[in-house]
């Protein structure tokens, strides 16, 4: 059916050497070296190994086909090809070529009773034309690259318009060659850009000299936090504030305490503990980012808590949970009724105000806890709903609670410490890891 050659030593000149190759792209002239190529090839026809050159072809339109024996899209193409080959056998010349080895090659299109020659083990046609998804198929005519296609494009009329030199009704192939699929999307433009982002969820390991922050709008974003801080990012909700160590409940090992939170023994400024410091981060510090476009911000917190838990699982072997305990607490109340307030307003030194203006309670409670996360206990609203205050006191005093109390009273609130029944954070080890 097709002019092939036997191989043979004396019949063919050796194959051209050929270092420097430029990728050929629509329009592109083919180079003589690559007419002069000649590639081995098998058929069913015969059983011997033949040579094909493409300069054999040139004054037809020749059909690139790059295939392989698991691709099922190309084993469907190869029969159209075939009779595609036979319809056009005067005007047309279609190659199939694989980087398989010829016993593989020669086994299946004997099995598939397919007629074309195909090239085998072959490498020199990719490097003109580099694809990395098949199947693929090039046209060829007049000396030029007429197309690069897929399979679907290759049909009765795109031939003929080929032949008759009319336009083609093709979608050329578009292939981003430097993309690495053994490599993260998006890393270093691998695939595409940030722009093409629409979700993503990444936990990384500490990243030295950027900033360490916490941005919860309109993605989440944490930066070189420790596992305890990016767990209290994730349960604070509402007017329940998890973000202190005050209302976090750790049930694992000491040695585990060690990775999950900084260590006490190196909040010092010593300069001998630098290096321990930084040992520390390298070690135990992560960074967590959730790009999750147009949700609640509830629902953005629990996507990072499943994040979380499935990662520290396999990482530390702990898992984190609310569960509702009996603790203590320092509950801000409402002073009692038989408790008059004081006449004598607070000294409250210039420099040292803390005041509220018509502000729901919650903002001292927050208040409260950040000032006094090392008292072990939470401090929580007792107020039944007072609503909005407005309140002057002495920042320093926020966290002497004997101090605090005194001045509170004078707006007919109180401090007392008590036992109830809250939600905690509680982190866990997981036993039988």
């Amino acid at each position: 059916m097709c002019a092939v050659k036997q191989a043979s030593a004396q019949a063919e000149p050796a194959a051209t050497a050929i270092d420097e190759i430029k990728p050929l792209k629509i329009g592109d002239k083919v180079p003589d070296e690559l007419w002069d190529q000649y590639f081995p090839v098998v058929s069913t026809a015969s059983d011997q190994t033949q040579m094909l050159s493409l300069g054999d072809y040139k004054d037809k339109l020749i059909i690139l086909d790059f295939w392989a024996t698991w691709c099922a899209p190309c084993i469907s193409s190869l029969y159209k090809l075939d009779t595609l080959q036979k319809e056009f056998k005067d005007d047309l010349m279609i190659i199939p070529t694989s980087y398989e080895p010829e016993g593989k090659v020669r086994k299946f299109f004997k099995e598939k009773s397919l007629q074309l020659p195909t090239a085998f083990e072959e490498t020199l046609l990719k490097r003109y034309f580099p694809h990395q998804v098949i199947p693929h198929q090039v046209w060829l005519k007049d000396g030029k690259v007429l197309a690069i296609t897929t399979e679907t494009y290759t049909n009765e009329t795109n031939i003929r318009n080929a032949i008759d030199k009319q336009s083609l009704i093709v979608n050329n192939k578009l292939e981003d060659l430097d993309y690495k699929p053994d490599f993260p999307l998006l890393v270093d433009y691998n695939g595409g850009t940030r722009e093409d982002l629409l979700y993503q969820s990444m936990i990384t390991r500490y990243i030295p000299g950027i900033i360490s922050e916490v941005r919860t709008s309109p993605s989440i974003l944490a930066t070189n936090q420790s596992a305890f801080t990016l767990y209290e990012i994730a349960f604070m909700k509402g007017n329940v504030d998890f973000g202190t160590k005050n209302r976090m409940i750790l049930e694992v090992s000491n040695n585990l305490k060690d990775k999950i939170a900084f260590p006490d023994r190196l909040t010092s400024n010593e300069l001998g503990l630098k290096d321990e410091k930084n040992r520390w981060m390298e070690q135990n510090v992560f960074c967590y980012n959730l790009i999750l476009p147009n949700y609640p911000s509830e629902d953005l917190k629990q996507r990072m808590l499943q994040d979380l838990n499935d990662f520290f699982k396999h990482q530390l072997g702990i898992v984190a949970k609310i569960e509702r305990r009996k603790i203590p607490a320092y509950a801000i109340t409402n002073a009692k009724k038989d408790k008059k307030p004081s006449k004598k307003k607070p000294v409250i030194k210039e420099g040292d105000e803390y005041r509220l203006n018509n502000k729901p309670v919650r903002h001292l409670i927050s208040t409260l806890s950040y000032k006094n996360q090392d008292l072990g206990i939470p401090i929580i609203d007792q107020t039944n709903g007072m609503g909005k205050i407005s309140i002057l006191l002495s920042y320093s005093k926020l966290n002497k609670i004997p101090e605090l109390k005194e001045e509170l009273n004078h707006y007919g609130l109180d401090i007392e410490k008590g036992l109830y029944e809250l939600e905690v954070l509680v982190i866990s080890e997981l036993k039988n890891r």
